[in-house]
């Protein structure tokens, strides 16, 4: 397991300037404080996720001089998953949320003659599962139909291989299952039809530990690796549902 340590700046620094413009909003704003009753939110969300570069690798042909590259990524695949929150502060809110992405692994020629000599579909099947706290700050108050909201936050994320062929040319090594540390930013537009309920279009950004690097990682069976990235952009564009429960 590994946090990506370039990223940890950024998080204390958003959190350190975020609390503060809370608290501000909480003293100078028209929204009363919860009288020791904050606002509990589910939501539910699901819709496409994208992934970067998991490795390069150099292939030799023997066909001329030119040294060949692949790339191994995951090309669109789906995601879902489901968030409980807390509204701490009017424009504040922390949130749990899980999600879950499922694709395939691609080989793709990455030589940059426009050849797809080494593209190869359907190398392997990966998913990944991922559980992180997260802060989010709206602009606009609840009284407000539509608002845009930001946040940041910390995961875990668990990633599963599913080997695929009689012989397979992506392998588990000695577990199917590999964890990495993540950290999180939302950027998103709130859209509220009914006091107790709203819809958003929202985009989630991970970064999340490489499960192809490490001592214990999932291995490619061919070619010559020339790059393992420590991180991997895990990109989500959903449709969240959310229904909030009255406070007492």
């Amino acid at each position: 397991m590994r946090l990506p340590s370039r990223h940890v700046p950024l998080v204390v620094v958003a959190i350190l300037t975020t609390a503060p413009a809370a608290l501000h909003a909480q003293n100078n704003g028209n929204d009363p404080w919860f009288a020791g009753f904050p606002t509990w939110t589910v939501d539910l969300y699901a819709g496409l996720a994208n992934q970067g570069r998991f490795l390069l690798q150099a292939v030799d042909d023997d066909l001329d001089l030119i040294i060949r590259q692949r790339r191994l990524v995951a090309p669109n695949g789906f995601s879902w998953g489901l968030a409980v929150g807390v509204n701490v502060l009017p424009l504040t809110q922390l949130r749990l949320a899980f999600s879950r992405t499922s694709g395939d692994l691609d080989y793709e020629d990455d030589t940059g003659t426009g050849s797809d000599t080494f593209d190869v579909d359907d190398v392997a099947g990966l998913s990944s599962s991922v559980l992180g706290l997260e802060a989010r700050r709206f602009l606009f108050g609840p009284r407000v139909s539509v608002t845009p909201y930001g946040g940041i936050g910390i995961a875990l994320a668990w990633w599963n291989l599913d080997q695929r062929g009689a012989v397979p040319l992506i392998i588990s090594g000695n577990d199917d299952t590999e964890l990495r540390f993540a950290v999180s930013a939302t950027f998103g537009l709130r859209y509220r039809p009914a006091p107790n309920w709203a819809i958003s279009a929202e985009v989630m950004d991970y970064r999340i530990g490489n499960p192809f690097t490490g001592d214990d990682s999932f291995l490619p069976v061919t070619g010559l690796t020339i790059d393992e990235p420590s991180s991997i952009r895990q990109t989500h564009f959903r449709i969240v549902g959310t229904y909030t429960f009255d406070g007492d």
